[in-house]
């Protein structure tokens, strides 16, 4: 490859410098954005080489739906810390909700704060299980 070093191709995602910028799918190379020059100098020589039709204005289906699980197992694994660096029952709830609200998708219901603390505390650890893929116990 003419750009090796600043440019990686690693399973079906494309590296320039150390940010992915693009994604294969099928025979299409999906550019995740616009980037400076040499970064699409990179992008195009991808699709040149791979024979790829590239697409720049759409996201490929695959990366839409992982976005959601991505930012879901990202906050999990921060709230998840709350055990480790609260000491009171009342400050690791506060630490995993925080972290949780900024998921989205993840609302709350009107009355969380209202509920006892080992009802929260099960309910927020079972969210962060399920955004560690760990199994939630009932």
């Amino acid at each position: 490859m003419r750009y090796q070093k600043n440019l990686k191709v690693e399973g079906d995602k494309v590296y320039s410098y150390r940010t992915h910028v693009a994604t294969i799918q099928g025979r299409k190379l999906y550019q995740l954005g616009y980037w400076s020059a040499t970064t699409q100098k990179h992008i195009n020589h991808v699709a040149r080489e791979y024979g790829l039709e590239l697409v720049k204005d759409q996201k490929p289906e695959a990366i839409k739906e992982d976005r959601g699980a991505d930012m879901l197992k990202t906050c999990a694994m921060v709230a998840a810390f709350g055990n480790l660096l609260c000491n009171k029952k009342e400050d690791k709830i506060a630490w995993k909700k925080k972290f949780l609200a900024m998921t989205p998708g993840i609302d709350f219901p009107e009355d969380f704060d209202s509920l006892p603390e080992e009802e929260k505390q099960k309910r927020l650890d079972g969210a962060i299980n399920i955004g560690l893929n760990k199994e939630v116990k009932k």
